[in-house]
This record gives C-alpha cells, sequence and structure tokens, in this order.
C-alpha cells in the first residue's frame, strides 16, 4: 500500500496574522441535485424483556438514530415484527455511507442485540422519482422529489379479493404508466387471508393489538406499488366502519359495545378517548413501518367520511361538522409530528364542509348520471378556501367493457384539475383487460406537458361535424344549495350544469332550489324537450315545465313508504328558435333529475378544452358511439382553436382509444381570431394538444477524462435543454454494448418546456487495466432541428502515484482566506486540519474534476491557529 505523498503541503494561519490561506469542500456524498431516492435500507434488532406494550408507543417509543452521508442524523421511529424482533426503514435521498449511532427508547439510549446491519453503503443514481408533495410554486400542483410535476393518472385499488389482488393488478397498471391508486385499510377478506385492517378483527382480543399478518400484507404492497412506479394514498378509515346506513359496517364493528366495545353508537367514534388513542397507535405503526416509501403518496384520513352517522349519513344538514373537522385536525397535527418524510395528508368527502384545514389537497368523489359534463364540472373548491391540488379520487364508470371508462377520465382532464378523474371499479377493468384505456390517457399528460401548465382556463369550443342529434346533459351535484339556476345551452352542455344539484327541491326545502332550473335554447328545428327522473321523496313531490312563461306540464307524484326509484321520463314540444324553459318542483318534497334532453339539438361531435395562452388541449368524442360497444361511422368535422398568441404551433391528434399520436403538424397563429383545425375521423373520441414547438440543445462536458486505476468513480452532467412550449423527447443510443467503466443517471425521458434535463455518465476506473477505452454516446432528442447529437468518450486510466497536491493561497484577510487546491483532473484529494501539526483531521474528499478547485474559507473570531494540508491517499 502506498504511503502519502511526501509532497503534501501544510499551510499555517494565526489570529491577526494570516501566513496562507486554503479553501476546502466537503465531499463526503456524492449528491445529485433535484435527485429522487434510493431503494431503503433496513436493520433489524432484538429488544429482550421488554416490559411494555410494543404497539403503544407512548410507553415503547423506539427510534433510531441514522447518520447520513453529509453528517446529518434522522431520527425514525422502529416497528415491533413479533417475538423481540424490530426493525427500522429509511429511504436515501443520497450516494454515501449510513450509520446507526444510537436506538433510544423513550428518548434514553436503549440497548439492543443482533443489530444487522449497522452500515450501508449506497452507491450509483436514484431510482424513484422520491416523494411525492405539493409544488410551492404553484399549491394546485404536485411535485416529486426530483424536482418534476406530478400528475396523477390511475384507478382506485381500494381492498384485494380473491379475484383481484393489489399484488397482481399493481404490476399491470404502472406497464400501463398509470402513476396513481387508493388502497383501503379494510377487514373485507381477511377470512381470506387478504384483510388489511391492522386491528380489525380485534387482535389477540385485546383493543391496541395490530395484526402482524396484516402488515405484512401492506408490506407486499407498498413494495409491489414501489416497483410498478405507483404513488397511492393509504386509506386509513372509511365511511362504513361508521355508518349504521351508508354501506354499513357498524354492527361488525370490534368498537361497537353490542360486540363487546366501548363505543355505544359511531358517531362516538370521533370524540372517545380510547378510540382516538386507539386511532393513534395505528397511524404510528403505518408511519414507522411504511413511512419510508415514496410510493405512499399520501396519509387519507377517511373515505367519504359525509356518509358517517356522524356527518347525518349522506345528510349533511344533519352532521355534526365540528367533532369531524375537529378529528381531522388532531390526526393531521399528529401525522405530522411523527412523519419525518413528511408525506401529504387529505381525506375524501365533500369540499363544501370544514374538514380540510389541515389537510394537503382535496378529494371529491363522484358519480354523476352524466359521465362526461358532471366530470368535466365537478365540485371544486371556493374563493374563500385555501388553495390546493383538487381532483375526483373516484368516479363512476360506463360498464360497457373496452369502451365505458375512456370518457370519464378524459373528462375529468378538461375539468383543469390536479389530476384526472380516477375511475373505481378496478374489478371491471382488470378482467376487461382495459389498461390500455388509461395508458392513453397517461401518456396524453406526458407528452403533453399538461402537468407544466399551470392556471387553465376551461372552455366548450365550437364544432362541427355529423348529423343533427340529441343534446343529453344532467345536474350533477349532489345535495346541496344552487348558486346558478339559469343556464344557457349551446352547442354542449350549458356551463355550471355539471356542478348543479340534482335534487330538484320541493316545499319542504325550497330555499335550495327556488327558482327551479331555467334554460335558454335556441332549437335549430322543432324537436323535443325532455326531463328524466330517478328517484322520488317518499313524501312525494311535483315536476312542472314551462315554456316561454306557459305551463306545458304538470306531474305530482304521490307519497310512498320510501323513497322511490323511478325511470320516469317527461317531454315536450318545442318549435325552432329561441326559447326559455323552466323546470319547477311544485310537490312537498324532492326528486333526483337524471338526463335532460334536447332532440334534434346538436351536430354530432362535442369538445371540451383546458389551455392557457400559450397551450392547448381539448377532447372530442362522438356523442353516438362514445359508450356503445359497436359504434357507428366516425365522424369527421371542424373545431375552433382559441385564446392562443400569435405564432407558430406544433400540434398533435391523439387517439383516446390506445394508439396515441396519430398526426403531428404545425399551424400558424396570425392573431387574436381562433384558428379552425379540421379534425380526424372520431369514431368515439380523440384528443388534441398544440403549444409552441420543443427547442433542444445539448450541452455536453469534456469527454476526454483520465484518472489512476482503482480511483473513486465519478460523475459528469450532459445537460440536454428545452426553450420550447411543448415537452422534448430525449434518448440515449448506442452502437455497442455500454462497457463496464460508464453508466448512466438515465437513457430516455422527457424535458418539460423552458426548462433542462441534466443526465449523468458515471466514470469508473475501479478495476480497469491502465490504457484508454473509448465509446461513443448518440444523444437523440424530438427536435426536427437537432435530432441528434454525436459525442465520442475517451477515457485513459493511469498507473502508478497521482501528482502531489499543491495548495496556492489567492487572497486573504483578517476574518477569511482563499486558497486554490491543485493537483491530476478526476483525482480525489484529501485535505485535513490540524491544532498541533501532530493530529490531523480529514474535513474533505475533493475529486478535482478540471485540476483545480477554489474557496473561501472563513477565520473564526479569537481562533488561535490551525493548520491544513491535502494529501493523496490511495
Amino acid at each position: 500500500m502506498h504511503q502519502p505523498s511526501q509532497k503534501a503541503i501544510r499551510i499555517l494561519w494565526c489570529s491577526r496574522i494570516l501566513i496562507l490561506a486554503v479553501v476546502f469542500v466537503l465531499a463526503a456524498a456524492t449528491k445529485i441535485f433535484a435527485q429522487g431516492t434510493y431503494p431503503k435500507i433496513e436493520a433489524s434488532f432484538n429488544i429482550a424483556g421488554l416490559a411494555t406494550d410494543p404497539f403503544d408507543y407512548t410507553v415503547t417509543d423506539v427510534r433510531v438514530q441514522i447518520v447520513q452521508p453529509d453528517s446529518s442524523t434522522v431520527s425514525l421511529p422502529a416497528f415491533f415484527d413479533g417475538g423481540t424482533t424490530w426493525r427500522v426503514r429509511h429511504t436515501p435521498t443520497m450516494a454515501g455511507v449510513y450509520s446507526i449511532s444510537n436506538v433510544t427508547m423513550n428518548g434514553s439510549p436503549l440497548s439492543v442485540s443482533n443489530l444487522q446491519p449497522t452500515s450501508w453503503t449506497v452507491t450509483g443514481f436514484p431510482t424513484s422519482p422520491g416523494f411525492v408533495q405539493v409544488d410551492p410554486t404553484n399549491p394546485r400542483r404536485f411535485i416529486t422529489s426530483n424536482g418534476r410535476r406530478y400528475f396523477p393518472v390511475g384507478e382506485n385499488m381500494a381492498w384485494s379479493s380473491p379475484t383481484a389482488n393489489a399484488t397482481n393488478i399493481f404490476p399491470k397498471m404502472g406497464a400501463a404508466h398509470e402513476n396513481w391508486s387508493r388502497v383501503w385499510m379494510t377487514h373485507f377478506y381477511a377470512g381470506n387471508g387478504l384483510g388489511l385492517n391492522l386491528d380489525w378483527p380485534k387482535v389477540n382480543n385485546t383493543f391496541g393489538q395490530l395484526s402482524l399478518p396484516v402488515a405484512t400484507n401492506w408490506d407486499a404492497i407498498v413494495a409491489a406499488a414501489d416497483k410498478a412506479g405507483i404513488h397511492f394514498q393509504m386509506t386509513l378509515q372509511h365511511h362504513g366502519q361508521y355508518s349504521s346506513s351508508v354501506d354499513p359496517n357498524w354492527a361488525q364493528n370490534p368498537y361497537n359495545a353490542a360486540n363487546g366495545g366501548f363505543l355505544s353508537n359511531p358517531t362516538n367514534f370521533f370524540t372517545d378517548s380510547t378510540a382516538r388513542a386507539l386511532t393513534k397507535r395505528k397511524l404510528r405503526y403505518a408511519v414507522a413501518r411504511w413511512g419510508y416509501s415514496p410510493a405512499i403518496m399520501g396519509w387519507e384520513l377517511f373515505n367519504e367520511v359525509q356518509f358517517t352517522d356522524a356527518a347525518g349519513d349522506g345528510n349533511l344538514a344533519n352532521g355534526q361538522w365540528s367533532i369531524i373537522e375537529a378529528w381531522h385536525n388532531e390526526m393531521a397535527t399528529f401525522l405530522r409530528s411523527q412523519d419525518q418524510y413528511h408525506h401529504l395528508i387529505t381525506s375524501s368527502s365533500v369540499l363544501n364542509e370544514p374538514l380540510w384545514d389541515q389537510t394537503d389537497y382535496y378529494q371529491h368523489h363522484e358519480y354523476p348520471t352524466d359521465l362526461i359534463t358532471g366530470l368535466r364540472d365537478a365540485q371544486d373548491i371556493t374563493s374563500s378556501q385555501p388553495v390546493a391540488p383538487d381532483f375526483a379520487g373516484e368516479c363512476g364508470i360506463n360498464t360497457t367493457p373496452h369502451v365505458g371508462i375512456s370518457p370519464p377520465i378524459w373528462a375529468g382532464i378538461m375539468s383543469g384539475q390536479s389530476a384526472a378523474a380516477m375511475p373505481w371499479y378496478w374489478d371491471t377493468i382488470d378482467p376487461n383487460n382495459d389498461y390500455f384505456l388509461i395508458q392513453a390517457a397517461a401518456d396524453f399528460v406526458t407528452q403533453s406537458g399538461l402537468a407544466d401548465e399551470d392556471t387553465l382556463t376551461k372552455s366548450s369550443p365550437p364544432v362541427t361535424g355529423g348529423a343533427l342529434g340529441p343534446l343529453i346533459f344532467s345536474p350533477s351535484g349532489g345535495w346541496a344549495t344552487a348558486t346558478q339556476d339559469t343556464f344557457t345551452v349551446g352547442s354542449t352542455a350549458p356551463a355550471g350544469i355539471g356542478s348543479a344539484p340534482s335534487y330538484l327541491q320541493g316545499v319542504y326545502h325550497r330555499s335550495m332550489t327556488p327558482n327551479g332550473y331555467t334554460f335558454l335554447v335556441n332549437y335549430p328545428q322543432n324537436g323535443i324537450f325532455s326531463v328524466q327522473v330517478t328517484q322520488i321523496a317518499m313524501s312525494g313531490a311535483g315536476l312542472e315545465i314551462f315554456l316561454d312563461g306557459i305551463l306545458r306540464t304538470n306531474i305530482l307524484f304521490p307519497s310512498a313508504g320510501s323513497d322511490t326509484s323511478t325511470n320516469f321520463t317527461a317531454s315536450i314540444s318545442v318549435t325552432a328558435g329561441s326559447h326559455s324553459i323552466n323546470v319547477t318542483n311544485n310537490g312537498l318534497d324532492w326528486i333526483l333529475l337524471g338526463n335532460i334532453t334536447l332532440n334534434p339539438y346538436v351536430g354530432g361531435l362535442g369538445a371540451y378544452a383546458i389551455g392557457t395562452n400559450n397551450w392547448q388541449a381539448l377532447w372530442l368524442w362522438n356523442r353516438t358511439n362514445v359508450f356503445l360497444a359497436t359504434p357507428g361511422p366516425a365522424i369527421t368535422g371542424t373545431v375552433q382553436i382559441a385564446g392562443l398568441d400569435p405564432g407558430t404551433y406544433a400540434g398533435t391528434w391523439w387517439d383516446t382509444f390506445g394508439a396515441g399520436a396519430v398526426s403531428n403538424f404545425t399551424f400558424t397563429v396570425s392573431s387574436t381570431n381562433p384558428v379552425t383545425l379540421g379534425t380526424p375521423p372520431v369514431l368515439r373520441s380523440m384528443a388534441f394538444y398544440a403549444g409552441f414547438p420543443a427547442q433542444a440543445g445539448v450541452i455536453a462536458p469534456n469527454l476526454t477524462q483520465s484518472a489512476p486505476t482503482n480511483s473513486p468513480p465519478f460523475n459528469l452532467p450532459i445537460v440536454i435543454t428545452n426553450s420550447g412550449g411543448l415537452p422534448l423527447g430525449y434518448s440515449l443510443s448506442f452502437t455497442s454494448a455500454i462497457p463496464s467503466w460508464l453508466s448512466f443517471s438515465s437513457t430516455n425521458g422527457y424535458v418539460s418546456k423552458s426548462s433542462a434535463q441534466t443526465v449523468y455518465l458515471a466514470f469508473k476506473p475501479s478495476g480497469l487495466a491502465p490504457g484508454t477505452y473509448t465509446f461513443t454516446l448518440f444523444v437523440n432528442t424530438g427536435d426536427p432541428l437537432l435530432p441528434v447529437t454525436v459525442l465520442p468518450i475517451s477515457f485513459t486510466v493511469t498507473s502508478g502515484i497521482p501528482s502531489a497536491p499543491q495548495l496556492r493561497a489567492l487572497s486573504g484577510s483578517a476574518s477569511q482566506f482563499v486558497y486554490q487546491l491543485q493537483g491530476d483532473s478526476n483525482v480525489a484529494y484529501v485535505v485535513q486540519v490540524s491544532s498541533d501539526l501532530t493530529t490531523w483531521i480529514s474535513i474533505s474528499t475533493n475529486t478535482l474534476l478540471t485540476g483545480t478547485l477554489n474557496v473561501t474559507n472563513p477565520i473564526p473570531p479569537g481562533a488561535a491557529q490551525g493548520f491544513w494540508r491535502a494529501l493523496w491517499q490511495p
């Protein structure tokens, strides 16, 4: 083994008199800016003779301190895993050495046995985009640890059953480029070994104990999501557990006093001290066991809390929202106190009730009669609520195989919210193998750059094509007070109808829809106006239709023993031209409105759009075929693109049924006037996006490099820039196999608009014989003006000892000095410090990429003296 070079330079400074100055740079860890995360590291250990409950963090708070490569320390909760075994898990964010420095219980050092491993060496490049957070530059958008925007597209996978298991379905979702899902902590299928509720059924007949077999099920789900590239919401409670009428599971709940529990009714769950304490135990265990994982997008405190008894079982006016809000605030605050990874926190409910104060994003669920307009105009937050991401975490579908899930997803995208609408029916999607329909939407989001657009304006662009036919839409809001009662009906469903309450009120709640609904129409020829009623309140109700102020239909529905489902339709004739049609309820109680149909009224194509002044996306659908298993003829027409600034744009037509881009072209906007584009044939639906074309640049470092054999690996950056307005696709290609001494942080991807993406090249001289090694790298981009950049790489590996380092003083003062470390390129030199020239402490390892390194070093006030030296250590 070689001794340190005798040419090492020593440098002295004393207080008041600067003799020579040195810059030192901490380089113990290799950090890559805007990085993702590495695979988890895990240690196990044993605690013998534990006298306290291992699941009760209030008396058994076991934590492990891990020192990270940058010398910071993270304190993580450990979790009990049976017998005397405990484990701790951590997700690294940088390469380097991680080591356990301490294990504590309740804040005091704890003696453990069989601690293994005690350290880990993390190498290579990040393998995951990292944790999902709210984008600090735009609170309506998500972002991941690597600095990239995250726009969720996926489906629910709420629980596993013998025919639909998350560990089998997640790989299929990932292959279809889905990036989001949602899994409930539920007791369903516990008898099949597939239960996911840690404390239901009750464990060992004792409250507060948690099921380790269930925890193992969750381990597999989290691992499968991580491998598939899916971020999912772990839903910690669901409404049925604490409901006696809506999907009720209260009768089976172990907390129910009738089952030997401690709650006399479901509502007490939100206030009872024992229930709240046991809930925190479960949350703490979840954080300790799975909080390490970036695959968990967020902790979802409740599924559809509006359907619990405490919320009035869906009758929101009777809800005890103050206790629901207090419970949410308490649990969110507790999670944040335990979760070192700062996962997002959410819930799911109606948006206009007070439970969102401590959540990070909003989530609503939508099952409208009109799956297109109802999802495009789904509920959103108001201007008085805190700004945060918001999307439909569940939505209904049409059950037609290979067809019915596509329109709701696209309508959700056209809502301009923070994600697509998420289909609920995974047990329909999987047997039908309909993942290709979701992939079409996911790939559109990626290639259009939708996530990078900050504020999207919704519109209904004029469209032509096909013979006149029906226009069908429905009010799709829930039980609420109408904020709009007059709608102008053009070529698509009128603005606002999707969020209008579907309950048309009678005398009992007249103030909620005091004027009924008025539709301002313009029939192109004589036609029919129809109103569908799908349910009638038990007290009875009525339906009146007025045409231009004249009553044309007056129907009374008698009272019954319960609310009655029906499929009643009332129709009136309407002559060509402009009219005002008013629909009211003159009975005692409500009716539930279904479809409102105007026929004939519009052409065969409908369109919705979202966009900015330099980017547009739209979705076109064939009104006749969109949900048909066997479609009729395709329709060709035109659509207007409005609101774009003048310039030349790249446009792409997109097949929403799996084929992706079907045509790419450019068009010019010369003024503020709309541009009319011809459509391709639209069989069921088609999408389109446009923006300023991507413009590529490739910035490469000096790729003629040298390093001594067995010296440390080093990274060099290739920067791919995009100065255009659409994402730039890139890929790396080669004419020969990648050699063992070279690797890449990525080989393909997209560069967002007006940004850059860095691809790191890792050179690894270790084990190479002295000599020169060559390789040719091709950087391909989607910019036709820079389709390929050829980068020759020459890597010379030398033998022997490198040049001795030199320390050269550049400048100095009484408070700081500057020195330059000189040596061979790509050689690691160690800088050490001493106070007495006898004991030396290494403070940094510096790889000189260009042969020199300058740093400014402050002189501590009142310091006596210090010595620095630099040396090469093989």
